[in-house]
């Protein structure tokens, strides 16, 4: 069995997948790694960019020790962007607010009816 982990590019809060995988086929002349799967004991061919590939091994202890860093520096920097929405929320809550402040004033001191 080899072991792969694949980054991804979209969506942004998915950065990589792992997964097993019997068998794979690679060849220096191409771009691509074609990954083979059975399914319902049929065949299933998906292809991959291999400069999408950040692992491939056969070493299942290799394979989880990486998984789980990379783990930890995604949930690392989820929790970072999560805070920094938070703190961006609030931001714009105070503009909406110190804006309507001096629209209404601006409004109040405008010498035309409206």
């Amino acid at each position: 069995m080899h072991y792969i982990i694949q980054r991804v590019r979209e969506p942004r809060l998915k950065h990589f997948l792992a997964y097993p995988v019997p068998r794979y086929i690679s060849s220096p002349q191409t771009d691509n790694i074609i990954m083979e799967f059975i399914i319902e004991g049929k065949k299933v061919r998906k292809w991959a960019a291999k400069a999408d590939i950040i692992l491939i091994t056969e070493d299942e202890q290799l394979y989880r020790t990486t998984l789980e860093q990379l783990r930890t520096i995604e949930q690392k920097h989820l929790q970072q962007i999560a805070e920094a929405q938070k703190q961006m929320q609030k931001s714009e809550n105070a503009l909406e607010s110190d804006l309507d402040v001096a629209f209404e004033a601006i409004r109040n001191s405008c010498p035309l009816p409206l």
